[in-house]
């Protein structure tokens, strides 16, 4: 897969996800519904949603650092609905998601 194929698919996640959450913005909150486990996202044998900050390591680009933001704002969204949501932590980017997707084909 060459980078723009990456990018193009890094695109089409994205988009997916915001159109995902447009169409959940139209139930009444009093007809939400709270998931009490949060969806499993794999990059390749780690759980981003149960990860502690030792597993997160592992990942190409992330450090101790980079690690604990992934858990706050893991913990701020609730949970990760797809692996692009990474690129919402400071520090991750276009370069650091594309050594993440590299990983992920190993």
């Amino acid at each position: 897969m060459n980078k723009t194929d990456k990018l193009l698919f890094l695109l089409s996640i994205l988009l997916l996800c915001l159109f995902a959450s447009l169409g959940q913005g139209s139930t009444p909150l009093s007809e939400t519904r709270v998931m009490s486990v949060a969806p499993s996202v794999q990059v390749k044998d780690i759980d981003l949603n149960t990860a502690d900050a030792e597993a997160l390591c592992r990942l190409p680009g992330v450090g101790p650092v980079i690690a604990e933001r992934i858990i706050a704002q893991r913990e701020a969204l609730g949970g990760f609905s797809c692996i692009e949501e990474l690129q919402t932590v400071k520090g991750i980017g276009d370069k650091t998601m594309e050594k993440i997707y590299a990983y992920m084909e190993e």
